[in-house]
């Protein structure tokens, strides 16, 4: 049973992402949030995905501080700049 965002305590946070090249790809490093700046322990996997939120695009299954996160890249329209979102608890 899908919930409502409503629901389930969560929101969308917009973040700044640092990426390298990791493996021959782009990879998500760190999640900088205002003044805080947050290191990706670990990408577990990636997959085109939509959030429960809206929006939808690359889901990032990461490890930040040894909890397990989602971190969104929104897919650009046209010539709008690329966003990150991360689903956080309200």
């Amino acid at each position: 049973m899908e919930r409502k965002a409503s629901e389930s305590g969560l929101r969308k946070r917009y973040v700044e992402v640092r990426a390298e090249l990791r493996r021959g790809r782009m990879e998500p490093v760190e999640v900088r949030c205002g003044d805080k700046a947050y290191e990706i322990d670990r990408v577990l996997g990636v997959a085109k995905k939509a959030s429960a939120l809206g929006g939808h695009g690359l889901r990032w299954e990461c490890v930040i501080l040894g909890k397990v996160r989602y971190l969104f890249q929104e897919l650009p329209y046209d010539r709008e700049p690329e966003k990150w979102f991360v689903e956080s608890r309200m």
